[in-house]
């Protein structure tokens, strides 16, 4: 069929199935339609690409069965692309060394294609990597490469993000004047093409600006219009964080029941979208939000989990922000020497990463440390001199800070009382739930089970009855191959046995083996990319006999089901444990059992 016709015939198929992908039905028997060749490759990286950011799982199910496609078809753009959105997807589940690792991947291939357009993004990706570690000097290089190539490539909307990202790390690096030269670039760009989303990050970004030059209003009425655009376009992650430079601006202007409001609603949506750097980040806010509010028990508490989860992510960015937001918590609270602690900390860590230069806040901090240091002086001083009179004015102070506590000690003491019923009543409502929701659990785990069991008996049943059906056929090939040798002087005859010798073996291995791996591959979602990331180089054969060792079936068993002697399947096993860089000592069928 030609190219063209055969490209049209796909597009009616997705254009039929589209609904139900749409709505979320399964799409198995959508790309069971259509034959495995590159459009099938490109049709599975955009569905990649559309749940990035939005469906983890589904983004690199998606893209690993790309993956695996252009593999099997030696398709080198779409290994590329492939390798480029599965880093993409990881650097969204904060899985860095994963991300790290597939960018690399694609670069190499991309750079081996020179293909312009691939590298602009790659760039955008790497750019994003180095920017979330606070690496800006990688960044801003990333960033740059990511406007050439994509003028290059005529790519506006890449280009536009490129700038955009230039004009972040500026903000970021408190030159104001350069951030908002490349922001207006990109803002035109996005007007031009109409990139509704991109036109709302800059907005936040705008709003980023005038909220540093103390311009309240002015970042609000910014931030609000990103937010409704965003929401209008239903983009959770784009909602998310609006509600944070809201929830921000909120504790600025000291507004702090709605900042709590604005950045609860960030943190819900980032548990939603399973982002761990968004939580963190909302977390940190909330706790400064919190304290400032009165509760500081419950704003302390949330800033050390805050900073327990940013060093276990990694990430020196987040880290920094909450040794930021300690200092000023510890500074609102009156105490300026933690405060002079905990900017200590801050810059240290920025030195050590060269970093965004914090001089300002330690001195300040450092200054009111002093400024407290010698009025404690001054308080002693004056002490020594006027003791007397200091005493009478301490005495009648003491007796009114008595009565005083004595009536604040009686109204702590009733509002400690019907807060402790309130929360006794928050318990057992909390307690039921978790019972109700270890039930549920419970059941969702038995039906789990249950169908994995059933799917392992069914895979069970089809290699025995391929077994079963290969000796049948076996048996009648034999029966076929006699009476050739026993009719091998007419050659028609002989012709046609062949014949029907050959096309038995080969509907046979073909059809069974098909519902096999169709079945397999529901169950064990995840061995041919484990294995074949262990090891790509794996022939298609030797990912065949990799499966059949995995159900523990035995070399005589295996060579029945595939038509091949029991010394081909010894000698493709001794290539398998080769390959896979196992010790003499290491046995082949526990190692594939695992993965």
């Amino acid at each position: 069929m030609p190219l063209a016709k055969q490209t049209i015939c796909y597009l009616i198929l997705l254009i039929t199935f589209l609904p139900k992908i749409i709505s979320g039905q399964e799409i198995d028997n959508v790309f069971d339609k259509l034959p495995d060749d590159t459009v099938k490759v490109n049709l599975l990286i955009d569905l990649g690409k559309s749940h990035c950011a939005m469906d983890n799982q589904k983004a690199l199910f998606y893209l690993q069965e790309a993956l695996f496609l252009s593999n099997n078809l030696n398709f080198k753009k779409g290994i590329a692309y492939s390798y480029l959105w599965l880093g993409r997807v990881y650097y969204y589940k904060d899985e860095y060394d994963l991300a790290k690792t597939n960018l690399n991947k694609s670069r190499a291939l991309l750079e081996e294609l020179n293909d312009v357009d691939g590298l602009a993004f790659l760039h955008f990706a790497c750019g994003s990597m180095s920017d979330l570690k606070s690496d800006f000097v990688n960044a801003l290089r990333d960033f740059q490469e990511v406007v050439r190539l994509s003028k290059q490539a005529g790519n506006e909307q890449l280009c536009s993000a490129g700038l955009f990202s230039i004009g972040a790390i500026h903000i970021k690096r408190n030159n104001m004047r350069e951030a908002k030269i490349y922001l207006d670039q990109s803002l035109r760009i996005k007007k031009a093409i109409n990139d509704s989303g991109g036109i709302a990050n800059t907005y936040n970004a705008i709003g980023k600006i005038l909220e540093h030059r103390q311009s309240y209003d002015s970042a609000m009425f910014y931030y609000q219009k990103g937010f409704e655009i965003r929401n209008e376009l239903n983009d959770l992650r784009g909602v998310a964080n609006s509600e944070i430079h809201i929830g921000s601006m909120y504790i600025e202007i000291k507004d702090y029941p709605r900042a709590i409001g604005s950045l609860q609603h960030a943190f819900e949506i980032y548990v939603d979208l399973d982002e761990q750097t968004g939580q963190c980040i909302a977390n940190t806010l909330l706790s400064l939000a919190y304290n400032n509010s009165g509760e500081k028990e419950k704003g302390w508490a949330l800033l050390s989990q805050s900073l327990e989860e940013a060093k276990r992510l990694e990430n020196p960015s987040l880290i920094m922000d909450c040794y930021e937001t300690r200092a000023k918590i510890e500074a609102f609270n009156g105490n300026y020497i933690g405060a002079y602690h905990n900017a200590n900390l801050l810059k240290s860590i920025s030195d050590s990463m060269t970093l965004i230069n914090r001089e300002e806040i330690i001195q300040e901090l450092e200054a009111r440390y002093q400024l407290q240091n010698k009025n404690d002086q001054i308080e002693l001083l004056e002490s020594k001199t006027s003791g007397q009179r200091k005493n009478i004015i301490i005495l009648n102070i003491s007796i009114t800070a008595l009565f005083l506590i004595l009536l604040l000690t009686i109204f702590l003491f009733r509002l400690k009382a019907k807060s402790h019923q309130t929360q006794k009543r928050i318990f057992e409502q909390d307690k039921t739930i978790r019972m109700q929701q270890e039930k549920i659990n419970e059941k969702e785990m038995m039906i789990l089970q249950e169908s994995v069991d059933a799917k392992n008996r069914e895979l069970a049943a089809k290699a025995i009855e391929m077994l079963r059906i290969n000796e049948t056929i076996g048996e009648v090939i034999s029966s076929l191959e006699s009476l050739n040798t026993s009719h091998n002087t007419d050659p028609k005859i002989s012709a046609s046995i062949k014949k029907i010798v050959g096309n038995l073996e080969n509907q046979t291995n073909t059809n069974t083996w098909k519902e096999f791996d169709k079945i397999f591959k529901n169950i064990h979602t995840e061995f041919y990319d484990h294995l074949l990331e262990i090891c790509p180089s794996l022939t298609a054969s030797e990912i065949k006999i990799a499966a059949l060792l995995k159900l523990n079936l035995s070399t005589k068993e295996i060579a029945a089901i595939t038509y091949k002697t029991e010394d081909g399947i010894k000698s493709t096993r001794y290539r398998l444990r080769k390959k896979l860089n196992l010790s003499g000592d290491e046995n082949l069928i526990p190692f594939l059992m695992k993965l």
